[in-house]
């Protein structure tokens, strides 16, 4: 008995169950009320398409052949090429001098001439001749050396010795060229030449030196004894005889003479 008992409450909890379960999930009452959802379908736009407005230019005058281009053609293409201006920086130059007045000018001293001035006999020539001026130079000093010398005539040329230590004895070409010797005579006697001589120092570098021999010819006037003035230059020596009026211009580099 008790189990039937039990058996029958325990039916009763699941019929209580299971209608508490319809009963929520609505099984029990009548149809359901179904809402319809209305879904509007929304058209694309148009597409946008990206167009490019083309402008023509003016087309390029094609020339028929063998056709020169027009005036105004070139005008029109001339036109169109840029132009740029060029710019020059000159580079400065030396000018050059005048050789001859770079040989010649004087060395040294007051502005456009020489400092020291000669005097005497030498002094007037020099003052009074531009030539000798521009080829001598500036004097070394005011007044001049006074030396014996000694002086002979030959056929072609001349033969001038100044005293010193030691002398000097200069044989002067009648080309106008000179060689200067160192006087070494020492009291020897020479023989031969003319009735002239010569002797002494003179006899010795014309003895002893064919080519003076050969330039000079035989003397024509026998040797003189002078006085002389003697005055160095930059590019040479001025040689006056006393008594004479004669100067002697002797230029060392070139090696060649003048006479005054």
């Amino acid at each position: 008995m008790r189990q039937r008992g039990m058996a029958g409450l325990l039916l009763v909890g699941i019929s209580v169950l299971l209608t508490l379960g319809m009963s929520s999930c609505g099984l029990l009452e009548g149809n359901p009320t179904v809402t319809p959802i209305a879904i509007t379908a929304t058209p694309f736009p148009d597409p946008i398409v990206a167009t490019e407005t083309y402008t023509p230019t003016s087309p390029p005058t094609v020339l028929p052949p063998n056709q020169p281009p027009t005036v105004d053609q070139l005008a029109t293409a001339q036109a169109r090429i840029p132009t740029t201006t060029p710019t020059f920086t000159p580079t400065p130059t030396d000018t050059p001098g005048s050789p001859e007045a770079a040989d010649f000018a004087p060395i040294g001293g007051a502005e456009g001439g020489c400092a020291i001035q000669p005097a005497g006999q030498i002094g007037q020539v020099y003052g009074s001749d531009a030539e000798v001026q521009s080829l001598l130079g500036c004097a070394q000093t005011q007044s001049a050396r006074q030396v014996t010398g000694a002086f002979q005539q030959f056929e072609r040329g001349q033969m001038l010795w100044v005293e010193g230590s030691p002398g000097v004895i200069y044989a002067l070409f009648g080309n106008g060229s000179f060689s200067p010797f160192d006087d070494t005579w020492q009291g020897e006697e020479y023989s031969g030449g003319s009735a002239f001589g010569p002797v002494r120092g003179f006899g010795k570098v014309w003895h002893t030196n064919p080519d003076v021999q050969n330039a000079l010819g035989n003397a024509i006037t026998a040797e003189t004894q002078v006085g002389l003035s003697v005055l160095a230059f930059q590019r040479g020596d001025m040689i006056s005889v006393q008594g004479t009026g004669q100067t002697f211009i002797l230029l060392r580099a070139e090696k060649r003479w003048l006479q005054r």
